[in-house]
Parts: structure tokens; C-alpha cells; sequence
């Protein structure tokens, strides 16, 4: 006995972010409501011809799970690149600040003029300033957590994954 592909979670997948598709595969396929109903539990088909046009309709909601998919991913890449590429920009500023700070404060140690107190105290504040911006830096792209990955990772997960998503939509 073949067992037949389990889809129950493209079906869920569809009925909550596609209806329209998961409907048009209903009107499709109206004998096989049961497979096409959310919240099923896939198992083996029967025996029999019916089995045939079963794995058609399994077939035909995988392809609208993975176009869904697509279609989400293609709206999220660009999202996802600004923000990696702004986070980026911020952590570099955030750096440049702290290296200016630190060489005016190194600079004002050297000489031991009064009035360079208040330059002094300006410079100190700078490379705080840097500092903290770097840490909140970390903290917004996920670096700092252990258990989280960056944005940076999450963005080249989800490039691959596209990548292969539209693969296998040309396979289908």
C-alpha cells in the first residue's frame, strides 16, 4: 500500500493566509473535499483509480502552498535587506563614534591644559554615546541574544530558501 504525500499543513497554510487559491482548488476538485479540508489528517489513499487524481489534488495544493510561500518571500526580501543594510550603517556610524571619542580623549590626556576640560568631559560623553548605540545595535539585529540568530543569517536563510522554492515551483 502506497502512502500518499501528507498535506494538512498546506492546507492550514492556505486556508489562512490564501482562502482564494484553497477555494479554487475546492471548485477544482470537489470529490475531494476531505483531503482539501484544514485540519485533516493525511494518511494513505485508496487502492483504486481514485488514488490517482488524489495525488493530483495533493499535488495541486503543494504547488499553491509553495507559490503562496513565494509570493510572501518576495515581499519580505526587500524588507528584510533595508533593515539588515540600515543596522549595518548604524553599527558602523556607532563605531566611527566611538574611535573619534577615544582619540580626542587620548589626545586631551597629552596635554595638561585646564581649558581642555570641558573638550574633555565633550569627548568622554562622545564615546558613551558610540558605545551604548553600538550595543543597541547588536541588540535590535539579534547578535547579542544567544538563543536568537541575527538578521543577517535570517536574511541569507530565507535567499536560500527562495532559491530552492523556486526551483521546485519549475519541477512542478
Amino acid at each position: 500500500m502506497q502512502t500518499l504525500p501528507a498535506i494538512n499543513e498546506i492546507v492550514g497554510l492556505l486556508d489562512t493566509y490564501d482562502t482564494v487559491a484553497l477555494e479554487a482548488l475546492q471548485k477544482k476538485f470537489p470529490a475531494h473535499q476531505k483531503v482539501l479540508s484544514s485540519g485533516i489528517i493525511a494518511g494513505e489513499g485508496k487502492e483504486d483509480s481514485d488514488q490517482k487524481v488524489e495525488l493530483q489534488v495533493r499535488s495541486e495544493v503543494c504547488k499553491s502552498g509553495l507559490e503562496l510561500i513565494l509570493k510572501r518571500s518576495t515581499s519580505l526580501l526587500p524588507k528584510l535587506k533595508s533593515r539588515v543594510r540600515f543596522l549595518n550603517r548604524c553599527q558602523l556610524f556607532s563605531q566611527v563614534i566611538v574611535a573619534i571619542g577615544g582619540a580626542t580623549i587620548i589626545g586631551l590626556l597629552k596635554s595638561e591644559s585646564g581649558k581642555d576640560k570641558m573638550v574633555s568631559y565633550f569627548a568622554a560623553s562622545l564615546t558613551l554615546i558610540g558605545s551604548i548605540l553600538s550595543i543597541l545595535i547588536q541588540y535590535l539585529s539579534g547578535s547579542i541574544l544567544a538563543n536568537s540568530k541575527s538578521v543577517n543569517i535570517l536574511y541569507e536563510n530565507l535567499q536560500k530558501k527562495y532559491g530552492k522554492g523556486k526551483e521546485r515551483k519549475t519541477e512542478l
